[in-house]
């Protein structure tokens, strides 16, 4: 397994699709995270991930199923535990990044908003 942590900034699509296709899990302890699309893209190509339990994050994220969530994304000791957890478990990290797959391909899809938009509107 790789033992670095990579800061890209911005890429092209290409680039961004290899560097999930090489990446073993999607780590974005943030605070302050509006929806979390960025978990879903991550998710949609079999990355477990890692949040916080701030905001809207866990909402996306279900803790122990489609990654890991820690109480406080500015603590690097809880950070550095959960990493260590995908690292120490690669079978149930594997799971995690298929639960995560299967979620946004089964709720989060275009076709599956436009149709809870539409049953709200008929109401």
């Amino acid at each position: 397994m790789m033992s670095r942590i990579f800061f890209p900034g911005y890429v092209t699509d290409d680039f961004l699709n290899q560097i999930y296709q090489t990446s073993y899990v999607f780590a974005m302890p943030s605070i302050g995270e509006g929806f979390g699309l960025v978990y879903l893209e991550a998710m949609s190509r079999g990355k477990p991930c890692l949040g916080g339990k701030m905001d809207a994050t866990p909402y996306v994220i279900r803790n122990g199923v489609t990654g890991l969530l820690v109480d406080d994304s500015g603590s690097t000791e809880q950070v550095a535990v959960a990493l260590n957890w995908f690292m120490e478990h690669p079978v149930e990290t594997l799971q995690m990044g298929k639960d995560g797959f299967e979620l946004v391909h089964s709720y989060y899809t275009y076709l599956h908003f436009q149709k809870r938009f539409w049953k709200v509107l008929e109401g």
